[in-house]
């Protein structure tokens, strides 16, 4: 593809999912993540959309995002907004 496909183009969104399925898969792959109780596995990225939550349990992960974004962003040329991110610190005083 050679430019950039119209938001209101109705294939943009499922070519948004493919493009953005191996950021999603490389950083569930590489983060810490977080365990849910009950369950055997870890989650570290939770999507929807063209919005995505990462769980971050380890300082180390957090450079990782931030490289892998950069990776994505020279990839696709798509870039994170972030006027638009968030962090919010969960859990005891000691570990934020």
């Amino acid at each position: 593809m050679q430019c950039s496909v119209r938001q209101d183009c109705p294939t943009s969104m499922l070519l948004f999912a493919v493009v953005l399925n191996p950021l999603i898969h490389t950083l569930e792959r590489r983060l810490t993540g977080s365990k849910i109780v009950q369950l055997t596995t870890k989650t570290a990225v939770v999507a929807y959309a063209n919005n995505f939550t990462t769980f971050v349990t380890a300082p180390a992960d957090i450079q990782i995002i931030v490289d892998l974004s950069l990776t994505y962003k020279m990839a696709t040329g798509a870039r994170l907004n972030i006027r638009k991110s968030k962090a919010m610190a969960a859990g005891s005083r000691a570990h934020r």
